[in-house]
């Protein structure tokens, strides 16, 4: 016997309707732009830069435009 879920054919499921509604403030910034504003994302941003540079993961270059 074949089911759809053998044939790997799925339906998405809808939310429901409560829970479409975003709240701006648990919204993570799309872009540095919208995150800079607030203290919480630019202190965020900041922890991330100091475990990347503490780590040795990459380091800064200047820019050669």
């Amino acid at each position: 016997m074949q089911t759809k879920s053998k044939t790997r054919m799925y339906k998405a499921k809808l939310p429901y309707i409560g829970l479409l509604e975003i709240d701006t403030e648990d919204k993570e910034p799309e872009s540095v732009n919208e995150a800079l504003p607030s203290p919480k994302w630019k202190a965020t941003m900041y922890a991330e830069f100091k475990a990347l540079t503490a780590n040795h993961t990459w380091t800064l270059v200047p820019f050669q435009g």
